[in-house]
């Protein structure tokens, strides 16, 4: 070391939640134990967004390296980071870092830094040998990795080099493409099995997750592991062990790993020259999936790795054993003690297998202080029966020694399990405990209780340090550009709590930690650092102490329950400062919904007593008053649904226009004609002033404008009184080559409005509150609605009122001009008149048509509506059936009606199957229309690109839908 300064390594983790790198942590943290150096881990946490995309956090953990005044080097876990970010970003990554600070790149020999990387080669070439030497093997298969992966063409080599070296010639037809997964292990053997000719004797992988999709897929057509096929894996994993057979593979000792990655950044510091890149070997580790037993219980010879030594005696072969048994963790001379003890109760004449279990229990309590790893016992015993088996001259009855030494093995078994089972308790224990914190963390929504919690809950957890950063504006993830100031500090440390506010902290408080008031830096301490994100939301960092006693998941855990805190805080109004707001809100939304509850119940009450009636009338009159008094019912029951899902679609900003051209004359016509009678019913007058010298032919969208026009007459015939006049003025505010701004203005002689009613006239949720609308009726989204519709235009909306005095709306809009040709004129009329023109037989007559709906009632109605069109139905109720019929009989269907939410199969996947179909291939297009209540903007897209040529949403408009029709048929 060049100094007396105490270095400070980082570490930079693709995520911690990983065994893997979580035991290359714990090398280094041995490492940093010896060499008195402080740690601090940076967590580049991700998270997977779908199948294909993850959202990775990793610049937090530069931005923090970055600005650091403390760091002396970095260990960078690069092999993991690179399966997340890619080879191509994960070298620039670290490149850029390893122009700060003297680094090393694990399991990835990166080119310009220092690398320490298992040797994938000398492990497939170990597990491949043992194949074909131990197991006599000669016609083995291999399943890859992914394309490109460093790693996995590395233990691709390894398999050629040990055919090569064992004179097997190297087939391509062996060779089956993988992804580390065990779904790729599966499709591997489905191509194998499909290949007659290839007989294969044995398995590699790249990975014991593919190796386990190996042998389930083999098991699935009857085919043995490893009777009739071995298998072998790589990496060790969770579930290699414990996988039925047991998986034989390549072990990697990531704490060695990790404690070589350290003394070579400890070289690199202290100026001593470091090799490009160090290969550590890999343990080879044969079981049941191979042939071999496990070799942990019965192969000690192999598990070594050691060479037979000359053979002199019990005593001396036993020393040597178990002096490789226990390596430095028992002092010599104990060994020696245990080694002679043993000796000496084997070959007692007379031998008690008692006396043996009694005196070997003995020794279990004594050495435990030593290596509490039970299972080192199991080595201890396997060397002692070979022992005993090489040297019978020495032992008067061997086969009741071995007996003894058999039920000794079982009381080591019979400890084994305790062990489990006490460690099963204990971390259920923990995980109750995890349980408790992370319901009482995500139920404070503000700093200081969230504070309060953290010093209450994490120490039960062993961690007695947490520390907080937020930033002062949450940002997107991955901006590299963002500001990442720190506004915010708060948690704990030890028994000091720590609050601070502040603009002028950077990141450089979670490398340094010397920004922190009341923290502990003089200790030497191993610390990660997270970022704290939601979504692809990222708004702060947070420090906790590294407890080995602290299960894996356990600090990933955290990290999320702790930004669910404060996100929950955020929601909840800038970490309380808005709850007033949100109360006001919340009595505005309750009165509305109670609005809302009445404006839905009268009609249904219509509907539901007028259906009762309906059935029970006798006459043909009476039976159409009730029809008609359902359909004006369910009409305005349609209104009410409409505006609520206009106003969800303006919240979501999602109210998106469409344009066309339309004749505006004929437009506004349909307009008066349809209000006229509401008019009229109250013995109102309306009066109607149009310019002369508004374009006929406009482009724009003529049904939001139509629903603002109606919007406005309708609110001033309710508002006014019987016997009142309401005026509708239409004219040209400007005008301009192609666009012109369209003046419209409806004006009343009814009650007025206050200027308080006024102020909240035009947001959502919030009129009903004024109690207008409990009076005359109607759910106040409206004019919300209205003013939306004009602003998407280009245009505004305004209201001129006073208290009995009448009021009026007025606004402006942008429209284009149209065509005003002949054929233009003609479309347009065309347009018009076609919705009306009736049933027309002759087109539909003998059409054969697939409905694609799975509710029965829907069924029947859309048949009983088309009933006198001449169509002839056929039914399916999912897409499955639909796909099937089409299939069967490409050439029937004229058209299909196709609802999307269906059981078994939608109907966007069933349409893009129908669109791929080889018998459709031809000029003619079948249509496919969408009949769906999912009627958004967004919905309609999505049927489109789904291959789907047109839309009618329900309920049904049985004009709409002959439109349709006449369009496609």
């Amino acid at each position: 070391m060049l100094n007396n300064k105490r270095l400070h390594f980082g570490v930079v983790f693709c995520n911690s939640d990983d065994t893997c790198q979580y035991d290359l942590w714990t090398g280094i943290v041995e490492f940093a134990k010896k060499h008195d150096i402080r740690l601090t881990a940076y967590i580049g946490t991700y998270q997977t967004t779908n199948d294909e995309d993850t959202t990775s956090h990793y610049e937090t953990c530069y931005e923090i390296i970055k600005s650091s005044k403390t760091l002396d080097g970095l260990i960078v876990f690069s092999g993991f980071i690179a399966s997340v970010m890619g080879n191509e970003e994960c070298e620039s990554y670290a490149t850029e870092l390893s122009k700060l600070f003297p680094s090393v790149s694990v399991s990835y020999a990166m080119p310009g830094i220092p690398s320490v990387s298992i040797s994938n080669i000398s492990g497939i070439f170990g597990i491949t040998e043992h194949l074909i030497k131990m197991h006599g093997k000669k016609r083995i298969a291999f399943v890859k990795g992914p394309d490109g992966h460093f790693e996995a063409e590395f233990r691709f080599e390894g398999y050629k080099r040990a055919l090569a070296e064992n004179n097997i010639t190297f087939d391509e037809r062996f060779i089956f493409p993988g992804n580390f997964s065990s779904a790729g292990g599966e499709e591997a053997v489905r191509m194998l099995l499909k290949m007659p000719d290839l007989s294969v004797d044995a398995i590699v992988t790249c990975d014991d997750t593919t190796a386990i999709g190996v042998i389930d897929e083999l098991r699935r057509h009857d085919v043995l592991v490893p009777t009739d096929i071995a298998v072998a894996g790589f990496d060790d994993d969770r579930s290699s062990a414990t996988f039925i057979p047991s998986i034989s593979t390549v072990r990697q000792d990531f704490p060695n790993i990790g404690a070589i990655s350290s003394m070579k950044l400890l070289d690199q510091i202290n100026g001593n020259p470091v090799e490009d890149i160090t290969y550590t070997t890999p343990c080879l580790v044969f079981r049941q999936s191979c042939g071999c037993l496990d070799i942990e219980l019965s192969d000690p010879e192999l598990r070594y790795g050691v060479e037979q030594t000359e053979i002199v005696s019990l005593s001396s072969y036993l020393m040597h054993r178990l002096l490789q048994v226990f390596n430095e963790n028992i002092p010599r001379p104990l060994i020696d003690d245990l080694a002679s003890s043993l000796v000496r109760e084997v070959t007692k004449t007379p031998f008690s297998k008692d006396d043996f279990l009694r005196f070997f229990n003995e020794i279990l309590i004594k050495y435990n202080q030593y290596s509490k790893n039970i299972m080192v016992w199991n080595d201890v015993l396997d060397f002692l029966t070979m022992g005993v088996d090489l040297y019978k001259d020495e032992v008067d009855c061997s086969h009741t020694v071995l007996s003894a030494l058999i039920h000794s093995t079982m009381l080591v078994q019979e400890i084994r399990f305790k062990e489990t089972k006490i460690k099963e308790l204990a971390l259920a224990e923990r995980r109750v405990t995890l349980r408790r914190a992370a319901s009482n963390i995500v139920s404070r929504f503000d700093i200081d209780s969230l504070t309060k919690e953290l010093y209450s809950s994490l120490p039960e957890l062993s961690i007695n340090t947490a520390i907080v950063g937020l930033y002062k504006h949450p940002i997107k993830s991955d901006d590299v550009n963002a500001d990442r100031t720190v506004g915010t500090i708060f948690g704990f440390d030890g028994e000091n709590t720590i609050h601070s506010n502040s603009d002028e902290l950077d990141l450089s408080l979670f490398s340094d930690y010397s920004g922190i008031e009341n923290f502990d830096i003089k200790s030497r301490r191993d610390f990660m650092v997270f970022p704290l994100f939601f979504a692809d939301e990222e708004f702060g960092a947070i420090l906790m102490p590294f407890n080995p006693d602290v299960t894996v998941d356990t600090y990933e855990t955290l990290r999320v329950i702790i930004s669910t805190a404060i996100k929950g805080a955020e929601l909840i109004g800038d970490l309380g400062s808005a709850l007033d707001q949100a109360t006001q809100a919340s009595k505005a939304k309750s009165a509305f919904l109670s609005t809302m509850s009445h404006e839905m119940r009268t009609p249904l009450n219509a509907i539901i007593g007028m259906t009762t009636l309906g059935k029970k009338a006798a006459g043909i009159k009476e039976k159409d008053y009730n029809l008609g008094i359902i359909e004006d019912a369910s009409a305005h029951l349609l209104g009410v649904i409409n505006d609520v899902l206009d106003v969800a679609s303006i919240e979501a900003n999602k109210l998106v226009l469409s344009a066309g051209e339309f004749d505006f004359d004929k437009m506004l016509q349909k307009v008066l004609t349809a209000i006229k009678y509401s008019a009229n019913e109250k013995g109102q007058v309306l009066y109607v002033s149009v310019a002369n010298n508004i374009p006929q032919i406009v482009i724009g969208d003529n049904q939001r404008l139509a629903q603002v026009i109606t919007n406005l007459l309708s609110n001033a015939i309710k508002f006014t009184p019987k016997d009142g006049t309401i005026n509708l003025n239409v004219s040209l505010a400007d005008e301009a080559d192609e666009h012109f701004q369209l003046y419209v203005e409806v004006s009343d002689s009814g009650i007025g409005m206050s200027p308080e009613q006024q102020k909240n006239l035009f947001k959502a949720f919030e009129q009903a509150e004024s109690g207008i609308n409990r009076n005359f009726g109607g759910t106040g989204l409206g004019l919300v609605i209205c003013k939306k519709i004009v602003e998407l235009m280009d245009g505004s909306m305004w209201v001129e009122s006073a208290p009995g005095e009448g009021s009026t709306f007025a606004f402006t809009v942008k429209l284009l001009r149209g065509t005003e040709d002949e054929h233009t004129l003609q479309k347009s009329e065309t347009g018009v008149d076609k919705q009306n023109t009736g049933l027309d037989r002759d087109v539909f007559s003998r059409t054969q048509v697939l409905l694609v709906e799975d509710v029965e009632i829907n069924r029947e109605i859309i048949m009983a509506l088309l009933k006198d069109t001449g169509l002839v139905f056929e039914c399916a109720v999912n897409g499955k059936q639909a796909l099937d019929m089409v299939e069967a009989a490409p050439d029937r269907y004229d058209i299909i009606f196709m609802d999307v939410e269906m059981p078994l199969m939608n109907g966007y996947e069933a349409t893009r199957n129908i669109r791929a179909l080889p018998c459709l291939q031809g000029d003619t297009r079948l249509p496919i229309i969408a009949m769906t209540a999912n009627v958004f903007k967004s919905d309609i897209e999505e049927c489109l690109a789904a291959g789907m040529d047109d839309h009618v949403g329900k309920p049904i408009d049985i004009d709409n839908l002959l439109q349709v029709l006449h369009k496609y048929i």
